[in-house]
């Protein structure tokens, strides 16, 4: 049969060509082919054909995936189709930062296949891919391999220019001074190159990397030295946010518009956002808990510290704030940490740690909060105390509301107590449950005593998706710095005693004592008591 079909074709090839190959090619070329000629000319294996056959294959079938593997054996744009596809079958959280797949390393296989035949846009995907999976070093190498800069100008294609600024982006998030110096020339001869050196300039990304003796600066503990005097507050929490990457940065930004047309903004300033190399931070992730009310990611990200006493005269906030590449968003007295996967609620939920709302999902064991019953008040929305009492209802409800932040929030008829057989139980009863009152909390569900919370409704302490409450905000307003966290000081103190430097703790705390106007919470504060 397939002699028949040979035969049949060569009675169309005219008598001044007998090389069957190149008759078929010329024919494809030019669109003038019959079925039976494409399929023989793809059995031969003509590219042209797989070409042709390739546009009439579905994305993604087992046919197109034959024929771009055939193609990318000589041609790098098939390579790279076939490197993108497998991408998108791979999960972000595992392209980010988790195991890597079956598919992810089948993506790189065909980037690397593209860049041995010479495609731009297969370094350019590779070194994308890297950067993307926070291996840094990788994507600088393969952005900067074979980069000629005798030849580069402004006139070089669009993807060697992109290498070039993905490659100072690397360096950036690596805190690299000496490479993006060395590329500067480069970036200036490309509009996005030179936007990109006016972000650098922005974010004082080269005031933040002084270069020369960079670990010993770190390292080193500073002696004393005075800060900045706390400002008269335009809100109850300032904070400044920090970012490790340029395009990290943009987000803080995004993030902070969304929290200014939120219902925090009264309560909340932002200073304009900057950034900070990653070694500055020298961060970790510890393992916390699941939680079966919001999923929270595995790890949650802690930093040394006692490293922001280098940086602290140049902040004018109470608080500061970190986004990382990865790792799970906490509140650690005056610091907030998220990373890039966090959207505008988890962000505004964190934020309202600072501002001295707690969380309404179980804390992790052994957690202070929940410990024993409270001496005083220390959350606009939370109370830990006694289920049962003994005594007469009215003495017991004054006693209880003294307990309650909210207590002005609950009307006179609106009960907080229970009957029981030997007393009464704290909670208001179920069909008051749209009122404010006294409800259980999960938040101390693993160990006792109770939580209690002023609503019974799910709020965005416990589930990022829900809104503010309206009564919480109303709370907020009457006291808005009744319960915020210690400053960003008071974390500086607390990591230099654990390291022992008693002196250096000290002077910090005396920081931390600066931004607080309650002679208590100063107390507080100075005995290292938060």
């Amino acid at each position: 049969m397939r002699l028949l079909l040979i035969m049949s074709l060569l009675v169309l090839v005219p008598s001044s060509s007998f090389f069957l190959p190149s008759y078929l090619s010329n024919l494809l070329l030019e669109g003038e082919y019959s079925r039976k000629q494409l399929d023989f000319a793809a059995q031969a294996e003509l590219p042209a054909a797989w070409q042709l056959k390739l546009k009439q294959a579905r994305y993604g079938s087992k046919a197109w995936l034959r024929l771009n593997e055939k193609l990318a054996k000589t041609r790098g744009s098939a390579a790279v189709e076939l490197a993108r596809y497998y991408l998108k079958q791979e999960p972000a959280q595992v392209r980010q930062g988790g195991a890597e797949q079956k598919h992810l390393r089948q993506a790189k296989f065909w980037y690397r296949q593209g860049i041995k035949l010479s495609s731009p846009a297969a370094r350019l995907g590779l070194a994308q891919l890297y950067f993307d999976n926070n291996q840094l070093l990788l994507a600088q190498e393969i952005a900067d391999e074979h980069l000629d800069v005798t030849s580069f100008s402004a006139n070089s294609a669009a993807s060697e220019h992109a290498l070039v600024k993905l490659a100072v982006l690397a360096a950036i998030a690596l805190g690299d001074r000496a490479y993006i110096d060395k590329q500067l020339p480069l970036l200036e001869l490309s509009t996005t190159g030179r936007e990109l050196i006016a972000d650098m300039h922005r974010f004082q990304i080269f005031a933040a990397i002084p270069g020369e003796n960079r670990q010993a600066l770190l390292y080193a503990m500073a002696d004393p030295h005075a800060t900045n005097k706390p400002a008269a507050p335009s809100c109850a929490a300032s904070i400044q946010l920090f970012a490790t990457r340029l395009e990290h940065l943009h987000y803080l930004e995004q993030l902070i518009d969304g929290v200014e047309s939120g219902p925090l903004a009264p309560f909340i300033c932002f200073s304009p956002v900057r950034y900070r190399p990653i070694d500055a931070l020298a961060c970790r992730e510890s393992e916390v808990s699941e939680s079966q009310y919001q999923v929270k990611k595995r790890r949650a990200i802690k930093c040394r510290e006692e490293l922001w006493l280098h940086d602290a005269v140049t902040i004018n906030s109470r608080f500061v704030g970190v986004l990382l590449p990865q790792g799970g968003a906490n509140v650690h007295l005056g610091i907030l940490y998220i990373d890039r996967q966090d959207n505008l609620d988890v962000f505004t939920h964190e934020l309202s740690h600072l501002l001295g709302f707690v969380d309404e999902y179980p804390l992790p064991v052994h957690h202070n909060r929940c410990s024993e019953v409270q001496q005083s008040p220390f959350a606009h929305n939370l109370v830990v105390l006694a289920e049962h009492y003994r005594g007469k209802r009215k003495v017991l409800r004054a006693q209880v509301l003294k307990q309650l932040p909210w207590a002005a929030q609950i009307r006179e008829d609106t009960p907080i107590f229970q009957a029981q057989a030997n007393g009464w139980q704290l909670g208001t009863p179920d069909e008051y449950a749209k009122r404010v009152g006294v409800f259980p909390a999960a938040s101390c569900d693993r160990q006792k005593p109770q939580a209690f919370k002023p609503l019974s409704k799910r709020t965005k302490l416990a589930y990022y998706e829900e809104g503010f409450p309206g009564a919480y905000l109303t709370r907020l307003s009457a006291e808005p710095g009744a319960f915020l966290m210690p400053s960003f000081h008071y974390n500086i103190a607390l990591a230099l005693f654990h390291r022992g430097e008693l002196k250096l703790a000290k002077f910090w705390l005396g920081q931390a004592a600066l931004w607080e106007s309650s002679p208590v919470r100063k107390a507080k504060i100075i005995m290292g008591d938060f």
